[in-house]
């Protein structure tokens, strides 16, 4: 597998990374911890080292997965999730603490001291705009709670 620089993480990453969204189970049938493990494996077996999750994918379920993944793994494995779709902040209760508690949250389900990397989700324009969410972001960088943003 091809792997690329993401941005400028200074994280080497397959070109082809795998979206977990199907692990939370939201629609169609559920996922056993099994399988969701089996989907992970075999990513990894074919060369991904890239995870994209949300916070919201199954209620942390799917983090959860990951998190659980990951303590056996036996590779590298950089995981992207997310912050903003949660219907606790959406759409217009942005809050430094809720991005926090957030941050947190995910940590302690992926088993892990500082998130690689943590995606705005669906956060409205006009929160963007206020530009308060990056600089939180960037206090959070700052703090080793996350590694990237984006």
């Amino acid at each position: 597998m091809n792997q690329r620089t993401l941005g400028n993480s200074q994280f080497n990453i397959s070109e082809v990374g795998l979206g977990c969204w199907q692990l939370g189970s939201d629609w169609g049938d559920s996922l056993s911890p099994d399988k969701a493990f089996e989907i992970l494996q075999a990513s990894v077996d074919h060369g991904v080292n890239f995870f994209d999750t949300a916070d919201v994918y199954g209620a942390g379920l799917s983090e959860s997965y990951i998190g659980e993944f990951l303590k056996n793994a036996g590779a590298e494995i950089k995981v992207a999730t997310k912050f903003g779709r949660n219907g606790e902040v959406f759409p217009d209760k942005y809050t430094e603490s809720a991005l926090r508690n957030s941050i947190e949250t995910s940590c302690k389900r992926l088993q892990v001291d500082s998130l690689d990397l943590l995606q705005l989700h669906c956060i409205p324009t006009e929160e963007l705009r206020k530009g308060q969410v990056f600089n939180w972001l960037r206090k959070a960088k700052d703090e080793g709670l996350i590694k990237n943003f984006g």
